[in-house]
């Protein structure tokens, strides 16, 4: 994984299946990675997205930040939708924690 790289990938978000694509911007090995959408239109709305370790004494704090752009209207305009990315992230965030202490890399 390195700056510059892009990825695809398919996740279900409250039951759809969403095909994605991104770009790395930012990689600190085991402490930082940020990420953007390929899509010009979508990057509008998520300019970014960032995924944070810390270590800890017994093992990591994992941090899943998601940078949005749609105002309070959005928000409430979408508010099952970003419901169901919230919860999806945070159980995304656990799995990634759980694998990277296991394999000793946090």
């Amino acid at each position: 994984m390195k700056e510059g790289t892009v990825f695809c990938f398919e996740e279900y978000i409250a039951g759809k299946l969403l095909r994605k694509s991104v770009v790395y911007t930012r990689v600190s090995p085991n402490e930082h990675i940020e990420f953007a959408p390929t899509s010009v239109l979508l990057k509008l709305f998520l300019p970014r997205m960032i995924f944070r370790l810390e270590p800890e004494s017994d093992g990591c704090r994992f941090t899943a930040e998601i940078h949005l752009r749609i105002g309070p209207l959005g928000r409430r305009a979408n508010r099952k939708e970003l419901d169901a990315v919230r919860h999806h992230m945070r159980a995304e965030g656990v799995n990634i924690k759980r694998i990277l202490e296991e394999r000793g890399t946090a």
